[in-house]
């Protein structure tokens, strides 16, 4: 006999988010509060789209984000510094 199992998608979400929540408050408690540093590269509307929605999910969990917009004339090399400098 086969079985399966019904995901309720929307409660689970619930319920990951109430652990996200929790874990971002512990790690603002301890001095380290998680941050979230987007670069896009152009101006490609789908990537652009992909990272506001990134934006607002991290806002809901209390985490600060930063989007940094480089013209697609940006090099490999200073994208590169630009990581650097953001680790």
């Amino acid at each position: 006999m086969n079985s399966c199992l019904i995901l309720d998608g929307k409660k689970l979400a619930e319920k990951s988010n109430d652990d996200l929540l929790a874990r971002v408050e512990i790690l603002k408690q301890s001095g380290r509060p998680p941050k979230l540093v987007a670069i896009l590269v152009g101006d490609d509307p789908a990537s652009a789209t992909y990272v506001n929605m990134k934006q607002k999910a991290c806002e809901k969990l209390g985490i600060e984000t930063e989007i940094k917009r480089l013209s697609a004339e940006t090099t490999t090399d200073q994208l590169e510094n630009i990581i650097s400098e953001l680790n």
